[in-house]
């Protein structure tokens, strides 16, 4: 899984190259237990950009 984690991170950061991509998007296509490990990782980001520190964050403690 730990593979799994690695490819599909930098398949969202978009740092695969073309083929690498092509490869992902196949498997996503074909494999749903894969295509939802990209969804939790998703939904993982989003709450991680939800938590990141906003402006004023101190003065207003």
């Amino acid at each position: 899984m730990a593979r799994e984690f690695t490819e599909l991170s930098a398949y969202l950061d978009g740092e695969l190259d073309d083929a690498q991509r092509s490869a992902v998007e196949a498997r996503l296509a074909s494999d749903a237990e894969y295509a939802r490990e990209l969804e939790r990782l998703e939904r993982i980001r989003t709450m991680l950009g939800v938590c990141i520190e906003q402006p004023g964050f101190h003065t207003k403690l």
